[in-house]
């Protein structure tokens, strides 16, 4: 279930599961916000979350089918939306590379021309 306090922090390109819905291969159904979380003065509960899903469908997220959706796992202990750019995210195998400054001129044959 999404919190208003949990949709006060979303960004744009994080993900969310369907509780109930499933994809053909048994993943939960995800979407994607694609905007501001927007929050209503008159009523101080209810909050929109447009999101995506798929390469058309596009729909919000209030306080009426909140109750559905949640926050994947990853996302929550990651903390990233979505891969950011290197890898080191929800879906990429790959680690996030760490650059060392102590290291800069330690790769002199980078800098050298190809040889044919």
């Amino acid at each position: 279930m999404i919190t208003k306090e949990q949709a006060m922090g979303f960004k744009v390109g994080q993900v969310l599961e369907h509780i109930h819905f499933k994809n053909k291969d048994g993943t939960p159904r995800r979407c994607r916000v694609t905007g501001q979380v927007k929050c209503f003065d008159s009523s101080r509960a209810s909050f929109h979350i447009p999101v995506k899903y798929g390469l058309f469908n596009c729909f919000f997220i209030d306080t009426h089918n909140a109750g559905e959706w949640n926050v994947p796992e990853t996302e929550k202990k990651i903390g990233v939306p979505g891969c950011e750019a290197g890898g080191g995210c929800v879906y990429c195998s790959k680690p996030k590379p760490v650059l060392d400054p102590a290291d800069e001129g330690s790769h002199d044959s980078l800098n050298e021309p190809m040889s044919e």
